[in-house]
């Protein structure tokens, strides 16, 4: 049977009962956009029970890389780089204290392709750069 590759994200968690995240945080959506996402979720399960299809799940955060159009805003490295580039000063919201994991447009892709997934004791699959052996 086929393969079917979605891109989620953080927004599924909604307010944090605990940090940090991990796989087995309680999905409890606050906002339209993680309402859907997690939405899109749940229909790749239902596919895969109903019909065999391998899911694959990717809740990348911060994805960065070619084809980005900083100029939008989102993306703090691809924003960064494209200030720095025309220097412009660099904008820093808040404190300057939060940490953002990053995952590169590279990394995604071998992701979706099932590179660096591990299977977590619960049965999902895990995913991310810190499964990668260096």
């Amino acid at each position: 049977m086929g393969k079917v590759v979605i891109s989620s994200g953080g927004a599924v968690y909604g307010t944090p009962q605990y940090l940090p995240l991990d796989e087995s945080h309680p999905a409890n959506p606050i906002v339209p956009y993680g309402i859907t996402k997690l939405s899109a979720e749940k229909y790749i399960q239902m596919f895969e029970h109903l019909y065999g299809i391998t899911g694959i799940i990717l809740r990348v955060s911060n994805p960065y890389g070619a084809r980005q159009r900083p100029e939008s805003g989102q993306g703090a490295i691809s924003t960064f780089i494209h200030r720095a580039l025309k220097n412009k000063e660099l904008e820093i919201w808040g404190d300057g204290n939060v940490v953002r994991i990053t995952c590169s447009l590279t990394m995604s892709q071998q992701l979706s392709k099932g590179q660096f997934v591990t299977k977590a004791p619960n049965g999902s699959l895990i995913s991310g750069p810190d499964k990668v052996n260096h």
